[in-house]
């Protein structure tokens, strides 16, 4: 059975399909306002993609890096040898980073991450709910300390982000109006996003969210250790 997050993914590549379809079509028809409309649309799913992907694999950047090397420097050297340059040094550099790459991909794939699988927040979420546990803390930033903290009172699970610790992270200047638009509550300790647990029919919602306020608010290339969930 798919999990939310998958399901989210298929979604948007779906809609990204779509909307590439629709951008050739304009092109077609010289409709270069629609055009330029749906490149808009395009490149917010492309964000939206790039933040789902890195929840569910945090050397997805790393992986696409690295594939597309792979596939430049592969054309690059037969380029090369189309050509009858078979000494050149930069051909034999070429192959060198190549099978540099290749390796470290290789690595990546596999490497089973120190980060638990989405399908273990909707556990986590759910058994706070039917109130197994008190609380838990999913981490954004493990090395930091940095995290969000999951709680519930009576029909209402809130989700909080101390604003103290994240004073001196590397994030946009604008947090607190981010936080705000997002839906979050301020105080001066604080940021806190509530739900209302009589509408909550499952997790999609909450990791919405999560992808939102992380993608709008963290440097993504330091954040580390996503989705690392800690009992409270």
């Amino acid at each position: 059975m798919a999990t939310d997050l998958a399901l989210l993914i298929d979604y948007y590549e779906a809609e990204k399909k779509s909307i590439e379809e629709m951008i050739k079509d304009n092109l077609v028809y010289e409709n270069y306002f629609d055009t330029y409309q749906n490149k808009i649309a395009l490149n917010l799913i492309y964000q939206e993609l790039e933040v789902l992907h890195r929840l569910r694999d945090p050397n997805y950047v790393q992986k696409k890096d690295l594939r597309f090397n792979l596939t430049t420097r592969q054309r690059l050297v037969e380029s090369i040898e189309q050509n009858h340059s078979h000494e050149s040094s930069y051909l034999q550099n070429l192959v060198k980073e190549y099978r540099a790459d290749e390796q470290q991909l290789n690595q990546l794939e596999n490497t089973i991450p120190f980060f638990i699988d989405d399908q273990q927040l909707d556990d986590a979420i759910f058994d706070l709910i039917e109130e197994k546990i008190r609380s838990f803390k999913l981490y954004i930033d493990f090395d930091n300390n940095i995290y969000f903290q999951f709680g519930a009172s009576e029909d209402h699970l809130k989700i909080s982000l101390d604003l103290n610790k994240i004073t001196g992270h590397t994030i946009y200047r604008v947090y607190q109006n981010k936080l705000l638009k997002y839906g979050f509550k301020i105080n001066s300790e604080s940021a806190t996003y509530t739900f209302n647990i009589s509408t909550l029919k499952d997790a999609i919602s909450i990791k919405e969210l999560l992808s939102r306020t992380i993608y709008g608010l963290f440097n993504l290339d330091e954040a580390r250790s996503y989705l690392v969930i800690k009992l409270a």
